[in-house]
């Protein structure tokens, strides 16, 4: 096929080939500065929407736990001021009343009692007043959680611990509270233990 005006016989034909795009230094450094912002770009809005999200969710589950272990500090520490309800314990077998007396006391006494029946001779029946200790710890703590109050009574040489309420489930997750006193050369440890 022949173009039109152009004879068989014209020499000088020149062909018209379509240019090739040649891209200079400035253009190379434009896409490769381009690419550069556009990668910078995506990593900073990934930044910016990944890391807060994360620190919120640890901001707020470190908050629940701060919140938890005061929740139980306090707990602990207003049932321990709490009157306990009349009770009693029998000693070689004459109830003695107990009434009138905050709760600490009353685990106080639990402890004594119970330590004069290991070391001594003395025999007391302390049913009633551990559960009247229970029942004040029950009334404080929601239902919905399981606790536990751990006791360790030391007199000169001598130490008892007790788990006076509550069983031991050796959860990992567990809010404790302990409160310590000391009176007149015995010391008491008391520690509640909540979980759900």
């Amino acid at each position: 096929m022949v173009n039109p005006g152009v004879s068989k016989g014209d020499v000088g034909i020149k062909r018209v080939f379509p240019r090739r795009i040649r891209m200079g230094r400035e253009g190379q450094s434009a896409v490769f500065d381009a690419f550069i912002f556009f990668i910078i770009l995506i990593s900073a809005s990934m930044f910016i929407y990944i890391i807060p999200n994360n620190l919120i969710i640890h901001n707020e589950n470190l908050l629940s736990s701060q919140y938890r272990h005061e929740y139980v500090d306090d707990t602990l520490r207003a049932v321990l001021r709490s009157t306990i309800d009349p009770t009693s314990y029998v000693m070689d077998g004459k109830i003695h009343e107990v009434s009138e007396i905050d709760v600490q006391r009353a685990i106080q006494l639990y402890m004594e009692l119970r330590f004069e029946t290991d070391h001594g001779s003395t025999l007391y029946e302390l049913t009633e007043l551990r559960t009247s200790i229970g029942a004040a710890f029950e009334s404080a703590i929601p239902s919905e959680y399981e606790f536990s109050v751990d006791v360790t009574f030391t007199k000169g040489i001598y130490t008892i611990s007790e788990l006076v309420v509550g069983e031991d489930t050796h959860k990992t997750t567990k809010y404790s509270a302990s409160f310590v006193s000391a009176l007149s050369g015995s010391a008491l440890t008391i520690i509640l233990s909540i979980w759900s």
